[in-house]
């Protein structure tokens, strides 16, 4: 079957087999039910996103292997076991977005691969069997350096009919998704993390939350600038909270709420200086 815009639409409307989703279902979102210009904008961003994303999907899929359903299966099963397990196990790190759980999903589909295909292609029967998807996500070159990458993944980069080789140029992991998070300047760990599972850091996420509640409606409803300062002025002036300024998560739900009001007025220097002490 070739792949055209209203082949992958269904299968991206349909829950895979393997998903929550599939046993659990709840009423499902369209484009099509946003109303007004704003839903039209929406919908042509996303049909003219859809185009390009097919032509890059052909593109890619030109010269490429075409696996067996026996070797998807069962590497597509070990993959989602896996990735599941970080999840399970709270492998997730506190800064996480889309595009460092888009890497670790990358990581993970590569090493399931190559764990079938290793022993085949590359005459090598030798496979790191640690799960590539745990650890800190820098960028997707900081996983060459990796052991699992180096012992499973690298000898596996010069066979042409390689599907883990394929699989890492996948226009699925190219799509623009955001800034991963990083560590901090010296290869240490941000202080929130350092202070996780920590009294001092649960304290201080617990002062904010209820500080932004408190303040929420008032931001919320900000027509001048002076409104958000004398929130900032407040925020200031509560001594814990910014003595321990550091030990905010800069992802945190409350800090974010505090965020896009200051931005509204071109505060959010002022904001992220105070945060970062």
């Amino acid at each position: 079957m070739d792949l055209t815009e209203p082949v992958l639409k269904i299968i991206l409307s349909d829950s895979p087999y393997h998903s929550e989703f599939s046993a659990f279902q709840t009423k499902s979102i369209s484009l099509e039910e946003s109303k007004g210009d704003n839903g039209r904008d929406k919908q042509e961003k996303y049909g003219a996103a859809m185009t390009e994303f097919v032509n890059k999907l052909k593109e890619w899929r030109k010269d490429r292997p075409k696996p067996s359903a026996q070797i998807v299966y069962k590497a597509m099963n070990k993959a989602f076991s896996q990735f599941d397990l970080i999840k399970s196990k709270g492998k997730f790190g506190e800064g996480e977005t889309l595009c460092s759980i888009r890497e670790r999903f990358r990581r993970v589909l590569a090493n399931s691969f190559s764990s079938f295909e290793k022993d085949v292609l590359a005459g090598d029967g030798v496979v790191a069997l640690q799960n590539s998807g745990i650890g800190e996500i820098i960028n997707s070159d900081w996983f060459k350096n990796d052991a699992v990458y180096k012992t499973n993944i690298a000898p596996l980069l010069d066979v042409d009919v390689s599907i883990t080789k394929a699989l890492l140029s996948h226009p699925l992991f190219d799509l623009r998704c955001g800034d991963v998070p990083l560590k901090s300047v010296g290869g240490q760990n941000p202080p929130w993390k350092a202070a996780k599972g920590n009294n001092a850091g649960q304290k201080v996420a617990t002062m904010l939350r209820t500080f932004e509640r408190k303040h929420r409606a008032t931001l919320a409803s900000a027509t001048n600038q002076l409104e958000v300062v004398n929130v900032l002025k407040r925020l200031k002036s509560n001594q814990e909270l910014s003595t321990n300024s550091s030990l905010i998560n800069p992802n945190h739900t409350a800090y974010q709420r505090l965020l896009a009001a200051a931005k509204k007025f071109g505060l959010e220097g002022e904001l992220e200086a105070w945060r970062k002490g």
